[in-house]
């Protein structure tokens, strides 16, 4: 009879450096952008919809 072995966590750098991995290598795949914002009555800041446009990255 064959024993299952369980699932064991990871230690928390791992996951932590992993994390940081993935995250490096979207910044280069995913394009950077803005929406258009306007400033309400209150001083709040209120993004416009459909107002995404690219723009060039930076460093």
């Amino acid at each position: 009879m064959e024993l299952k072995k369980k699932f064991k966590m990871p230690h928390a750098y791992v996951i932590i450096f992993s994390m940081t991995i993935i995250t490096a290598i979207l910044a280069n795949i995913v394009p950077a952008g803005v929406f258009d914002r306007i400033t309400d009555a209150d001083g709040n800041e209120i993004v416009v919809a459909g107002s995404y446009h690219a723009v060039e990255k930076i460093g």
